[in-house]
């Protein structure tokens, strides 16, 4: 077997085999355990099974290399130890050179990248050094992060409504970087990559529902956006902004995302009878090819209704000096949104 048809079909194959047969994090997924506590059928832990895999392949007579991804950037020159490297990789070589890639519980097409593998770096120690190979980081539609919020705020200041999230491509790596969310665990694992700053704000899971590369999670919510004063309220907006906005550094760097990106909040409030909305701020349009920031916000008296939308995108993952400025810009708008005043007079 030569072909990449060929290749992604055997990694397919290992995969559903190997995939219901990985031990729990909790068990090591770096433990190296005498030879004869592994048994054939498993089950492995997520390092044994890409070490296993990478032997039946190559016994299949494809070229199978294992390659290694660090847990933080620091290059082939940099400090190292075994401590930094976060899992080991398979990559399949067929004989036009064509790659294929496998990871510890990978499921899915082969032939496409595992979410948590787009723009990364790997590693493995080759004849001549160090040797490292850049993955691809696909285009920034590949990897899209979109919430549609949906509420009724009342009189009080109290809201209740619905909430769907939609991740794809690498933004699913993120969310499940070992490919595997349990419905019950939905909340937890959201709180822990995004930061939902809205007063009194509290979710219950509806649903998870799988899509394409990634996945659409359905939650209730209420919360307490809104602040009355005699025939006033002044709500804020909701919505929830990924904690690793806040690690984007600040004019003047010099640096690369690991993939671009589409990042969206939609809000359709549906507000008490009788109030207008006092001084909105005008839409916003910043940016250029590489990156681009459209904001807007409207209320309409007679339908009751209020709309809000917040959309960046960013196409070009590498950032020089000139361009880290804007970017410092927009994200700074992008984190500010959720806080978003609107003044509601009756």
């Amino acid at each position: 077997m030569s072909s990449k048809a060929d290749s992604a079909r055997a990694v397919e194959s290992i995969a559903k085999f190997m995939s219901p047969r990985l031990l729990p994090q909790e068990a090591g997924t770096d433990t190296a355990r005498p030879i004869e506590a592994i048994g054939v059928d498993g089950p492995w832990t997520a390092w044994e099974q890409v070490m296993i895999a990478g032997r039946w392949m190559a016994s299949l007579g494809f070229d199978a290399r294992i390659y290694w991804a660090q847990k933080f950037p620091s290059g082939p020159d940099g400090p190292s130890s075994p401590s930094i490297w976060r899992e080991p990789v398979l990559r399949v070589t067929d004989g036009k050179g064509r790659d294929v890639y496998f990871k510890a519980g990978q499921k899915g097409d082969p032939e496409k990248l595992h979410p948590s593998l787009y723009g990364e770096t790997l590693y493995r120690a080759g004849n001549a050094g160090v040797e490292q190979i850049k993955l691809p980081r696909g285009s920034a539609s590949d990897h899209a992060l979109t919430q549609n919020w949906k509420m009724v705020l009342g009189e009080n200041g109290a809201a209740s409504g619905s909430l769907d999230v939609t991740f794809t491509g690498a933004w699913m790596g993120i969310l499940a970087p070992n490919g595997e969310i349990e419905e019950e665990n939905i909340v937890a694992e959201l709180l822990e990559i995004m930061n939902f700053d809205t007063p009194g704000i509290d979710f219950e899971a509806k649903s998870l529902k799988p899509l394409g590369s990634g996945c659409r999670i359905t939650l209730d919510f209420t919360a307490a956006p809104g602040i009355v004063s005699q025939n006033n309220i002044l709500f804020r907006l909701v919505g929830g902004v990924p904690r690793s906005f806040e690690e984007i550094p600040k004019v003047g760097a010099k640096y690369s995302f690991r993939f671009p990106f589409v990042f969206e909040v939609n809000s359709t409030v549906v507000t008490p009878k009788g109030y207008r909305a006092l001084a909105l701020p005008g839409k916003t349009q910043i940016g250029d090819s590489k990156s681009a920031l459209d904001q807007s916000l409207v209320h309409w008296t007679k339908r009751r209704i209020a709309e809000a939308s917040c959309r960046w995108i960013v196409r070009s993952a590498a950032v020089d000096e000139y361009q880290s400025g804007r970017i410092a810009e927009q994200v700074a708008l992008v984190t500010a949104w959720p806080a978003t005043a609107v003044p509601l007079q009756k």
